[in-house]
């Protein structure tokens, strides 16, 4: 009687040399997926700036107003470009604000201006010299960009 032998690499070598040749392959292609990365966010960037004044004080509350200026300093359009964050005085008054939409796109060298109204701010946190902080996000190739500007009202 004859044995049949089985010829050829075991599972254990088959999945080694599987694996390493995942690796190699990956490391060979990293330097291009990360440049394509790398470059598509250095072509998307923003500056934000913002000047604030307390507009209207009325039994103990304040509003505040808020000049942002966004300016598309990038190689590409953004789009949904919104505030994400409102700081006064280190406290948040994101949901004190009617409209976070400053524009829908903003295409590269352009800048877009609008006037947001914080209400309901205690007097104490809207008064002259308080710190203002605004953050603002867009998308950009696929990516979510932030920038963020701080002043004190006026």
């Amino acid at each position: 009687m004859r044995r049949f032998v089985r010829k050829g690499l075991s599972e254990m070598m088959a999945i080694v040399i599987g694996i390493v040749l995942t690796i190699a392959i990956g490391a060979a292609l990293w330097p291009m997926i990360s440049h394509m990365i790398g470059s598509q966010l250095k072509s998307s960037k923003m500056i934000v700036n913002a000047n604030a004044i307390t507009v209207a004080v009325k039994g103990g509350l304040a509003n505040v107003s808020i000049i942002v200026n966004v300016r598309n300093v990038g190689q590409t359009t953004l789009n949904n470009v919104s505030i994400v964050k409102v700081l006064i005085n280190g406290k948040d008054y994101t949901s004190h604000i009617s409209t976070k939409l400053l524009a829908g796109y903003l295409a590269a060298g352009d800048t877009v201006s609008k006037d947001i109204l914080v209400t309901n701010v205690p007097a104490s946190d809207a008064a002259e010299g308080s710190s203002v902080v605004v953050v603002v996000e867009a998308e950009a190739s696929g990516h979510t960009i932030y920038a963020q500007t701080e002043t004190s009202i006026q």
